[in-house]
């Protein structure tokens, strides 16, 4: 009888492993012996090693943008005015297999209305792509402000969409504002039985602002480190697509702890009702899902979890109203309520409200200690850049933006009392003793 091969193949820096399993039948048990007539199999598992040397330093390629044109120029030379957004993107597609592309994008607005698409082929595939905003002139220096670096899609009834995908090395994106997209979507997808792929070591998602667009989507089959962090996400309309829910967050490697935290989701609009504004997805029973403001229009719900682990994730401090839970979810310091209390939503302004009424997500997240016994983990920086400290008072704020309120000097007075605890006396009693 013929036997089973397996085979399936990882790609390293330089050459290729894997196994190949034979399997074949010796001889079926006789029905006499009382056991289910069945084949027995003798197994050989082979090594197979071809190439393997040292890992080589991969070949670095970095792109100063240069110019706010929209066209499709790939030189990027030290000449002047000669790098377009779209350049850069279509020099890193072009790059050779497992090398790092760096794009550096300078201040200001890029208009790109066809969109971005990194997605190069399979045999320029393995890269380090690094796609980064608020750099100066020349790119020698930058400041992580989103509001800053503006890559606007729009493009009349059909806007582009920013699509960033393939077995990659890393992604990382921050620093960026993307405005008026149809779909926003980075996909690193899993590796088949049969397939050669590379192994990805990083996601990171910081600090980027995604505004009046689409559908959004960030999905990662096997990363070790996924992280989608101090972020914005205001405005944004599935209009139909990903199944009618705007935001979708999802990581399937068991094997590592994704964070989801320090996110503001705000004025998320469902197009079809029956679906949530936010969905999280994760085979990981360590993730991190944390300091989240979730607010949404016409949605079933601000946000639901998909819990593909064997156990119990537990969500910390986050800030909604409706959540469509899982049994297998337990939840911690949540702040209920339909009104983050943002600065002013209607301009599109969701920096926290400080004046009375106080917005709920100030100072209601972890203290350092806190943090620091569940393995929590505070962003250096806001999202206003790093003049906004990401702590100040002794909790943190929840969502992407700090507040300057400092609770450690803030006394409220909770009665009308003449004195005593919660008195208009007693606080200032207290206040006469601060420094």
């Amino acid at each position: 009888m013929r036997g089973m091969a397996f085979f399936n193949i990882n790609k390293w820096r330089s050459g290729v492993a894997g196994f190949l399993v034979l399997r074949w039948p010796l001889r079926a048990e006789p029905a006499s012996s009382g056991m289910e007539s069945s084949p027995r199999y003798w197994t050989l598992t082979a090594l197979l090693i071809a190439g393997l040397t040292l890992a080589e330093h991969a070949v670095a390629a970095t792109y100063c943008v240069d110019t706010t044109a929209n066209i499709q120029n790939g030189l990027c030379t030290s000449a002047p005015a000669d790098c377009s957004l779209r350049g850069a993107i279509a020099n890193a597609n072009n790059g050779n297999e497992g090398t790092i592309q760096e794009i550096r994008v300078p201040t200001g607005t890029y208009a790109v209305p066809g969109g971005l698409n990194f997605n190069p082929g399979g045999n320029k595939d393995d890269k380090t792509f690094t796609l980064t905003g608020g750099w100066n002139a020349g790119c020698t220096s930058h400041t992580l402000n989103a509001a800053n670096t503006v890559l606007d899609a729009e493009n009349g009834a059909t806007d582009g969409t920013f699509n960033f995908e393939g077995d990659q090395r890393e992604f990382v994106i921050e620093g960026l504002t993307f405005r008026h997209f149809r779909n926003w979507q980075l996909y690193e997808p899993g590796c088949g039985a049969f397939d050669i792929c590379p192994n990805t070591d990083r996601i990171r998602i910081r600090l980027n602002a995604f505004r009046q667009g689409g559908a959004t989507s960030i999905f990662s089959s096997d990363a070790a480190v996924y992280s989608v962090e101090g972020n914005l996400f205001a405005n944004l309309d599935s209009g139909g697509d990903s199944f009618g829910i705007p935001v979708v967050l999802s990581y399937f490697n068991g094997d590592s702890t994704p964070i989801f935290a320090f996110n503001t989701f705000a004025n998320v609009h469902c197009s079809i009702s029956s679906n949530t504004a936010v969905q999280i997805r994760s085979s990981a029973a360590n993730s991190k899902i944390d300091h989240n403001i979730i607010q949404s229009d016409n949605c079933l719900g601000d946000l639901s979890i998909d819990n593909e682990s064997n156990a119990a994730l537990v969500l910390r401090n986050n800030l909604y109203s409706v959540f469509i839970s899982d049994p297998m979810v337990i939840e911690t310091g949540s702040v209920i309520t339909s009104d983050p209390g943002f600065m002013n939503a209607a301009a599109g302004d969701y920096r926290l409200h400080e004046a009375a009424p106080v917005s709920a997500a100030v100072n209601t997240g972890l203290t350092p200690i806190q943090a620091a016994q569940v393995g929590i983990a505070f962003p250096s920086q806001d999202l206003d850049g790093p003049a906004g400290s990401r702590l100040i008072g002794t909790r943190v704020d929840i969502g992407a933006y700090e507040s300057s309120i400092n609770n450690a000097s803030v006394i409220s007075v909770t009665n009308n009392a003449d004195s005593g605890a919660g008195s208009l006396r007693q606080a200032v009693i207290s206040a006469n003793g601060f420094a």
